[in-house]
């Protein structure tokens, strides 16, 4: 294991394995490989209390990595394109996160299906993919790239929805209207999993939204 603390730590890679960061800024980018599902990889690696500056992962798996805390140096949010998890723990208070299931912003219709393929079969053999039963998001999170039954959460804030459930629904009467628009877009997945802001001001209307949802037989009742 490599351990920092109060560093910054800058560059761009396509490989980090076994690195701990504390109270650390987080700098630089995984750029896309050239062959969809020759995956860049973040393994077995910590950060705790750090700061990212404008952070952005492309085609990587992040394997058995945790994040506790995360705080934002940059303008923009924890940006992840066409990235795959297995066992990643998300805890504490934790900045803006946009998981995209895109690979990046130029749209190439037939790079990304074979993106979206490398992203089904690696999921084929992944018991569980993220857990955030501990987290608390200061913006709400967007999580249509990841399968939401394989997202560990906390049923009393964070919802499951099934594609099935939305079939014959007007999207836009319903709560959590844009998570939801963007899953039946764009997401290749079957489910997902909606979860609100701990934000002050927006916390009590997000989990107003989940329960809106269960009760209307949207989400899954548990």
């Amino acid at each position: 294991m490599r351990r920092f603390n109060n560093e910054s730590l800058r560059g761009s890679a396509h490989d980090l394995e076994g690195i701990i960061a504390v109270r650390c800024t987080i700098a630089g980018q995984m750029p896309l490989p050239e062959r969809p599902g020759e995956w860049n990889r973040l393994r077995d690696c910590r950060a705790e209390d750090c700061r990212h500056a404008n952070v952005s992962l492309s085609g990587v798996a992040i394997e058995r990595c945790e994040l506790d805390g995360l705080g934002r140096a940059g303008r923009n949010p924890l940006f992840l394109w066409a990235c795959v998890y297995r066992e990643v723990r998300l805890r504490g208070r934790l900045t803006g996160l946009k998981a995209n299931p895109e690979y990046g912003l130029l749209r190439d219709a037939g790079r990304q299906a074979q993106w979206v393929e490398a992203m089904r079969t690696y999921y084929r053999d992944v018991a569980w993919a993220l857990d955030i039963s501990e987290a608390e998001f200061t913006s709400t999170p967007t999580l249509e790239a990841i399968p939401g039954h394989l997202v560990r959460r906390d049923p009393s804030r964070q919802v499951l929805v099934r594609r099935a459930a939305l079939e014959g629904r007007e999207i836009r009467s319903l709560p959590r209207r844009i998570a939801l628009e963007w899953f039946i877009e764009r997401s290749p997945f079957d489910s997902v999993v909606i979860a609100g802001s701990g934000r002050k001001g927006h916390r009590q209307a997000d989990l107003d939204d989940m329960m809106r949802l269960r009760d209307m037989g949207i989400a899954e009742a548990e």
